[in-house]
């Protein structure tokens, strides 16, 4: 480096001219960062949508229980019961079906609730709750009697 710097300066000026010096020169070594191993990331499972079976499965057991619970202590908790459960299913449900678990659903509240006869029979008439009732009971091979009142 002196030698460069001496040979830049003797360009521009005439005559003899001399650098001379010391100097010192520090070396420092360091290790490298290790470079990190990269993790592979997990390959996450894929969650299985729920199938008919999983639907199909809690709906013949609700449809056992309200069989073997009917008017057990009233009406109106036999359809609470079937409230909470068509409701813990419907996560389950295909969405070609959920329409009809909801028309079971309004029903069973109204009954569940002791809205009246009236109230209960238009929201029947209205949210198509037999052909519902017939059609979920179908799809999971039900007999749709087990959950009608006796």
């Amino acid at each position: 480096m002196l030698n460069q710097l001496e040979a830049a300066i003797k360009g521009q000026v005439n005559g003899v001219f001399l650098i001379s010096g010391t100097g010192r020169v520090v070396v420092s070594f360091h290790q490298p960062k290790p470079t990190p191993t990269p993790v592979p990331k997990p390959t996450p499972t894929p969650r299985k949508s729920p199938g008919p079976g999983d639907f199909c499965t809690q709906y013949r057991a609700m449809a056992k229980w309200s069989h073997d619970h009917q008017m057990k202590p009233s009406v109106e908790a036999w359809a609470a019961e079937l409230v909470t459960r068509l409701t813990a299913m419907r996560p389950a449900a295909p969405a070609d079906k959920l329409t009809w678990v909801d028309s079971l659903l309004k029903v069973y509240r109204l009954v569940a609730s002791s809205a009246g006869a009236a109230r209960i029979g238009n929201e029947a008439a209205a949210s198509n709750f037999p052909a519902a009732g017939t059609g979920l009971a179908r799809y999971c091979k039900v007999d749709p009697a087990l959950l009608q009142p006796r």
